[in-house]
């Protein structure tokens, strides 16, 4: 495969997931030490896509599937 082919996959399948999740969870963890006690905070940020760019990240991905194919 070419490379080109291969970055339109790529493109292709962030923009279906960032279509159909809205975004990506990033976790994150917080450590506390206060006093006696020891607790470790887990929270998940999520970065917000708009849809505009996950459609936009669909259709880089097909026109570049489409040149690496045609090349």
């Amino acid at each position: 495969m070419k490379a080109i082919t291969i970055v339109g996959i790529v493109f292709l399948v962030v923009g279906m997931v960032t279509l159909m999740f809205s975004g990506f969870p990033i976790p994150s963890k917080a450590d506390s030490d206060r006093a006696l006690i020891e607790a470790a905070l887990k929270k998940d940020k999520h970065i917000q896509v708009p849809t505009v760019f996950s459609i936009a990240a669909i259709g880089a991905g097909i026109t570049l599937v489409i040149l690496g194919v045609r090349m």
